[in-house]
Parts: structure tokens; sequence; C-alpha cells
């Protein structure tokens, strides 16, 4: 073999491909270096879209802040036809107040219980000569040859006594005090509560036999009549009187003081919803009388 042969071969592209190597790796980083600043970019934010962001967000809290403060404002406004009654821009002009006032009034007419009397009345049939009202009371001069009688024992119809009403439906009761010159047979003075001509109660104080009495009539087309004495000399402090209506009954009661009530008669009457109530009076036989009702007013009893 010769010495060509058995010398070693050498490796004639070590250093080119070193060099070659070292370049390319060299390359390689510098793209790892820029992939990983481009990398660092795409994840770094960006400031301006930040901020952008921000200013959204701030502007949806504004919003958000803006909405809830109008919905507490709402909150706190009272509704529509409702009123703060502790603030007097806000308080009606009527209603309440209005009641108010009247209940502050010290020269305002009252019922015993201190409660405000309003006069309920309304229409007149066969009105009184001579009519005042003051304060609670109700004063007429009654006409002669006036009363309220159908048919019963004496053949006659009678309804031209003066009485003054109102319409009441359901099931009520009537409070009344009256007092009067009583002095000639049969003079009358009372509660009445109708359903037509033909049905009627009047319950109240007439004289008879110079005797005051508390006198009931009652007429379903034909009339009937009851009396129960009263203590001498009470038509001039007054006495009072009650009529109930409950369903087609009826009650009747009277009282020296207001307080303690006798009850004198119980019956059936109409069964009519809505009545005619009021007061009224009569002077068959005498002279014209002067009466006085008191304290008039209207119940009602249950629903």
């Amino acid at each position: 073999m010769s010495d060509t042969d058995s010398s070693p071969v050498l490796d004639t592209t070590t250093e080119s491909d070193s060099e070659e190597e070292r370049t390319s790796s060299k390359k390689e980083k510098e793209k790892k270096k820029k992939k990983k600043k481009k990398d660092k970019k795409t994840k770094t934010p960006d400031v301006d879209a930040a901020d952008g962001n921000g200013k959204k967000k701030k502007k949806k809290k504004e919003k958000k802040k803006k909405e809830s403060d109008v919905a507490e404002d709402l909150k706190s406004k009272p509704e529509i036809g409702s009123h703060d009654e502790d603030d007097p821009e806000q308080a009606p002009k009527s209603g309440k107040k209005k009641k108010q006032k009247e209940n502050e009034d010290p020269n305002a007419p009252r019922n015993p219980d201190g409660t405000i009397w309003k006069n309920p009345l309304q229409f007149w049939t066969a009105r009184a000569s001579k009519v005042k009202e003051e304060g609670t009371m109700i004063t007429m001069k009654v006409p002669q040859k006036t009363d309220f009688w159908r048919k019963t024992r004496y053949a006659f119809i009678k309804d031209n006594g003066p009485y003054y009403w109102h319409k009441v439906k359901g099931d009520f009761e009537v409070i009344v005090k009256i007092s009067g010159g009583f002095s000639h047979m049969y003079d009358k003075a009372g509660i009445m509560i109708r359903a037509d001509a033909e049905n009627w109660i009047t319950t109240g104080m007439e004289c008879f036999n110079d005797q005051m009495n508390h006198a009931t009539c009652v007429t379903l087309d034909y009339s009937d009549w009851s009396l129960a004495p009263l203590p001498k000399d009470c038509e001039k402090e007054g006495v009072w009187f009650c009529l109930k209506k409950i369903g087609n009954a009826y009650e009747s009661f009277y009282s020296t003081e207001g307080k303690t009530w006798c009850l004198t008669r119980q019956g059936l009457f109409h069964s009519k919803k809505d009545m005619q109530v009021g007061i009224c009076a009569a002077c068959p036989m005498g002279e014209e009388f002067k009466v006085s009702f008191d304290f008039f007013r209207v119940k009602p009893i249950g629903g």
C-alpha cells in the first residue's frame, strides 16, 4: 500500500462547515430574538387602546350611576295623586287639608261628640213658611191645617206638612233633638223616612190631650198610630229621637238626654233600598207653631 493510501483521509470541509454552522446559528438566534420582540409587541397592551377602553368603561360606569340616581330620585318622589303631608307645597288644596282646617275651626258647628256637623238635607216638600238654619239647629214655623195621614178610621188622606229631606241608601239610623211650642191637639214634629206617598214612617213628639208623647205613625197604604207618654214640659228642653231601618224592619227610640234610650216601637216596613230621610212637622187643628230640630244626622248601619 502506498503512503498516500496509509495516510489518513483529511476532512477538507471542517473549517468551512463550521463557519457556515456559526453563521446559520447566528442567523437563527437573530430570528429568534426578532420573533421574541415581535411576540412581546403583540403581548404588550396598546396604551392608546387601553386608554380608549378605560374611557369607555368610565363612561359606562357614569351612565349606570346616572340611571341609578334617577331611579332613586323617582322612588323618593310621591306617586301621581299622592302627596307628602309634611310638605306644604305638595299637600292638596282640598281633601285632608280642608278637613283639617274645618276641625281646627273653633266656630264650626259640632255634634255632641265633638265632630263637625254638616246639614245633609237638600230638598223640601211643602216648605215651611219661615225657616232659619243657625249652627246645628234648623227652626221652622209650622203652617196650620197640615198633617200626614192615610185612610184609617177617618177616611181621608193628608200629606201636606213641611218635609225637609235627602236620599239615603241601605240600612241606617237617624237621630235628632226636637223642642218647640207644642200647644194644640195633634201638633207634631219628628223624623220621617219615606219610600213613596203611600209608604212612610214618622216618629217624634206629638201633643195629645195636653200631654206630650213619643208618637210613631207607620203607613203602608193605611196609617197606624202609637203613643208613649213623655215627661212633663220636656218639649221646652227638648227630647232626642232615633229611628233605625234594618232591611225591611224598623225600631223607634227616645231619650231625654241623648244617652239612655227607650224603645217604644218595632215592626216591619218597606224593603226599598233607598229612602227619603229627613224632618217633618204638622199642625192639623191649631195655629202655626215654632219647632226646632237640633243635631240632625244619619249614620249608616253595617256595610
